[in-house]
């Protein structure tokens, strides 16, 4: 079972998955991506150097075979420049794979604005690309993207079917333009383009140590998330069955979630603070996105959530980030409940009208003032208040915590 994990991100992305991928990736011998495009971002530092990876997977700054698979949405400027990051990659793209377009990212912005209710998507035309992808209307793949014949053919299906959606001085020489730039990618492109099923599959036949790597987080899956507001790809463990063409019999499921809950763009958020708590969180933790830059709402650890988070993902072990970030605080709370028009609940609710009107219910504990974290190594040693919050999470929970972060150095890390 352990030669296979899972790495999901728990609450709504940002968990600090980057760091907690590069720390198993030293032991595996394959890293796939499953999901999602360049709308996610890890922040890995590796050898003192800060890596600000979108698409690679993280295993790459430590030399890994590295698999780009069939769930995920493509932009390839954005991949050949990770590429270039890097003396050497050993990566295998899924043929499969979906391909962002300018005109994904120019729908992305149009259609935003048009909303009389945002969604915060970040306008790197993965909606857009997904639509594509499900409505069947002519998608691009990695496979097409390096058959020029077929891609020229379909650059201009494409620009034909949204020229209603999107004005052009000149669609002819518009998409004799795209072809030029994006057949220049495919060309870099090919040598990576390969059937990564079958790859995947030798693999784990040799029972080599595999890591499949999430992007976003449960919340944000297009199923299961607080819709709208959500990705378009679905973010749970489950998605890498469908995302990879692979089914786990036997996987470890390692779930992450921060030491309290941060959240980018519109959308639910019931313990999301205002007052000098999240914006030392705000500041302490450095909770701006990898991809947007924008700063991120930060809120009070939440039950309800991350039990409707471990029935969904089926977590075998927790992965508690930024407990370090808590020092400083006089108080700390956790949600324990909601109330939602007068009833009583202890889990993330299904029906999200009701989730408009949910007040948290709190318990609180003594804050880790001026508690330096970063360099105990054993959880037994972590002070006695930290530990009685640690240890309340995991009882609520049922589910162990197998790994504590205390600061974003790799070494900053305590297994339990």
């Amino acid at each position: 079972m352990n030669n296979i994990r899972t790495i999901v991100g728990m609450q709504f992305g940002d968990e600090g998955k980057g760091k907690i991928v590069d720390f198993f990736s030293n032991d595996a011998d394959v890293v796939i991506r499953y999901n999602g495009g360049d709308n996610a971002g890890h922040t890995i530092v590796a050898n003192s150097k800060k890596y600000k990876l979108h698409l690679i997977p993280s295993g790459s700054v430590y030399g890994k075979d590295l698999i780009i698979a069939n769930g995920c949405v493509l932009n390839p400027k954005i991949l050949i420049d990770e590429i270039k990051m890097f003396d050497q990659v050993r990566l295998r793209i899924s043929g499969r794979a979906n391909v962002i377009m300018p005109y994904h990212i120019e729908l992305d912005g149009l259609q935003e604005e048009e909303r009389q209710k945002k969604i915060g998507t970040t306008k790197r035309g993965i909606g857009p690309c997904f639509s594509d992808k499900v409505n069947r209307s002519n998608a691009i793949r990695m496979y097409d993207l390096i058959d020029e014949k077929t891609l020229m053919k379909k650059i201009k299906e494409n620009l034909s079917s949204k020229a209603k959606l999107i004005k052009y001085d000149d669609i002819e020489e518009y998409a004799e333009n795209i072809f030029r730039e994006y057949s220049g990618y495919g060309k870099f492109l090919e040598k990576y383009v390969c059937d990564t099923g079958v790859y995947l599959d030798e693999k784990i036949k040799e029972n080599k140590e595999i890591l499949f790597e999430g992007a976003q987080g449960c919340f944000l899956d297009v199923d299961h998330g607080t819709y709208p507001f959500v990705t378009s790809s679905n973010t749970l463990s489950g998605a890498l069955c469908c995302g990879c063409g692979f089914f786990p019999k036997d996987m470890k499921i390692t779930g992450i979630t921060k030491a309290y809950v941060t959240r980018v763009g519109e959308g639910y958020f019931p313990t999301e603070l205002f007052d000098n708590d999240g914006e030392h969180f705000l500041k302490v933790g450095v909770e701006y996105g990898t991809t947007t830059g924008r700063p991120r709402r930060c809120g009070w650890f939440d039950l309800p959530l991350m039990r409707r988070a471990v029935l969904l993902n089926s977590a075998d072990s927790l992965v508690l980030t930024k407990l370090d970030v808590l020092s400083g605080l006089k108080k700390i709370k956790i949600c324990t409940h909601y109330k939602i028009n007068n009833k009583t609940t202890d889990i993330f609710p299904d029906n999200l009208e009701e989730l408009k009107h949910a007040e948290p219910i709190y318990q609180e504990f003594d804050g880790f003032e001026d508690v330096d974290l970063s360099k105990i190594k054993k959880r037994e040693e972590l002070p006695e208040k930290v530990q009685v919050y640690v240890n309340f999470i995991e009882k609520q929970l049922k589910v162990p915590i197998e790994i504590i972060s205390v600061g974003p150095k790799r070494e900053e890390t305590i297994i339990c």
